[in-house]
Order: C-alpha cells, then sequence, then structure tokens
C-alpha cells in the first residue's frame, strides 16, 4: 500500500520508461527498424524476418522478447522497455538483425 501513495516514485518511474522508450525507439529507427506507435512500456516492431527464430536467437544473448505469432505479424516482436543497462542490451543484440548498419 506504501508503494501507491508514493507520488515521487511512480512520477520517477513513468519518466524513466518515457525517456528509455523514446532512445529505444530512436535507435531501432537508427538500425532500420520501424516501432509502431506505443504507449505502453514496450515497442512492438518488424525484425524483418521469422520472429521466433529471431527471439531464440536474442534469447542465447540474453534477451528475452516476444515473437508475435498472428498471421500478418510474424516477422514481429515485442520488446518491454526496462533500465537503462537492459535496453543497452537488447540494442546491442538487435544490430545483428538490422537492415541498415
Amino acid at each position: 500500500m506504501l508503494a501507491l501513495d508514493d507520488t515521487e516514485h511512480l512520477l520517477q518511474s513513468v519518466k524513466l520508461a518515457l525517456n528509455e522508450r523514446s532512445r529505444v525507439d530512436a535507435r531501432l529507427r537508427e538500425l532500420g527498424f520501424v516501432a509502431a506507435r506505443s504507449k505502453g512500456n514496450f515497442l512492438f516492431f518488424d525484425v524483418k524476418q521469422d520472429a521466433s527464430m529471431a527471439s531464440e536467437r536474442l534469447l542465447k544473448q540474453g534477451v528475452i522478447v516476444k515473437p508475435w505469432k498472428q498471421e500478418g505479424f510474424r516477422s514481429f516482436l515485442r520488446v518491454s522497455i526496462g533500465y537503462e543497462r537492459e535496453n543497452a542490451q537488447f540494442l546491442t543484440a538487435i544490430e545483428e538483425f538490422a537492415p541498415v548498419n
């Protein structure tokens, strides 16, 4: 219950998530990916190949993403926005898949 009353902590967490989401989105665009507009703590983007295979390769690098399996979106990944170091690890790993280097 105390956490719900800690407005300052909540605002800091939201600010961190928004800043990191923006930073990760910008880097994905630099790499040639396009993420869907997001209002949450995740990004959804086309990895330009089979998302299940890409997620398995990322997992071997310690990065967990969700491959989308719905028809028409099987090349899309969903990545949650985390702390700066976690996002940096993801961005380093996803460079391998970049359509533009």
